[in-house]
């Protein structure tokens, strides 16, 4: 695999590896969850399984490794889905 995202809050002090789709928080940074390649906050359900409210992709919790299980991670997205079109302000659909 050769990059994924990642999140770090503004003034968080990384001292660690972040795991792909993490995001940290704080200072020092801690793992606070994970979000989604539009960067979406996932929500894992009983069967480590979380949808992207944006792209609908979805995305496999593994003890502390998440995984797209939708879409290669080493792949561009395809145009229609490279940038976001929900607004965070206004937040998101259910």
């Amino acid at each position: 695999m050769e990059k994924n995202d990642n999140f770090i809050a503004a003034g968080s002090v990384v001292t660690k590896d972040v795991p792909d789709y993490g995001l940290i928080v704080g200072v020092p940074g801690k793992l606070s969850g994970y979000m989604s390649r539009h960067g979406h906050r996932l929500k894992f359900n009983e069967n480590g399984i979380a949808v992207c409210k944006e792209s609908g992709f979805r995305y496999k919790l593994n003890g502390s490794e998440v995984k797209c299980m939708d879409w290669d991670e080493d792949k561009d997205l395809p145009e229609k889905l490279k940038q976001g079109g929900i607004s965070f302000t206004k937040g998101c659909p259910k």
